[in-house]
């Protein structure tokens, strides 16, 4: 016989499900006193239930820390390579200081146009000079790869003009248009 408090230790079934289930001589409704459900029954019922140690040790993934993260590090890199915005050159009413802000909230995404290059030319580094210009609405039309640009990447390049065009930034506060070069560098770490 077990006691009801060992039986609520099983996750997947409630304790008034399993008496259903396999036929519980009695129980009490305020603490599953008087319940009984054979050795035998609960046995299977925690088996099916859960893994065998064998299984949940080859189902854990280590990050090589001796935590659980469940993500596996085969193959993942320890740390991004670096992307270090440098100060944009402005011509308009929009502060840089407003343009670095949105420029530095898509740094995973340009990061992510960078380390897909990187896998493949581990020395590739330099950077990468973005012309546009931003509109009464903030959108950004125009974007290019500047003169000065010396990461040459074809893929990386197209990779951030598409992230940088894809920005919205807030309207110039005078209205007009606000044009921009920006420098981004890139390197591995």
């Amino acid at each position: 016989m077990f006691s009801a408090q060992y039986i609520r230790t099983v996750t997947f079934l409630s304790v008034s499900t399993l008496c259903l289930q396999f036929g519980c001589t009695s129980l009490d409704a305020k603490d599953g006193a008087g319940l009984s459900i054979s050795p035998a029954t609960i046995q299977k019922t925690i088996e099916v239930d859960q893994p065998k140690p064998e299984q949940a040790a080859k189902n854990k993934q280590m990050d090589g820390k001796g935590k659980d993260h469940g993500i596996p590090s085969v193959g993942r890199k320890k740390r991004l390579p670096k992307v270090i915005p440098g100060p944009p050159l402005v011509m308009g009413s929009l502060e840089p200081i407003v343009i670095n802000r949105y420029i530095r909230k898509k740094r995973r995404r340009y990061q992510l146009c960078y380390s897909q290059q990187l896998q493949r030319f581990e020395n590739l580094k330099g950077t990468i000079k973005v012309a546009f210009t931003i509109t009464e609405s903030g959108r950004v039309i125009g974007a290019k790869v500047a003169s000065g640009t010396d990461l040459s990447n074809e893929a990386v390049q197209n990779c951030v003009r598409n992230v940088t065009a894809s920005i919205v930034f807030p309207q110039p506060e005078s209205g007009g248009m606000v044009k921009v070069t920006y420098p981004f560098r890139f390197k591995p770490n």
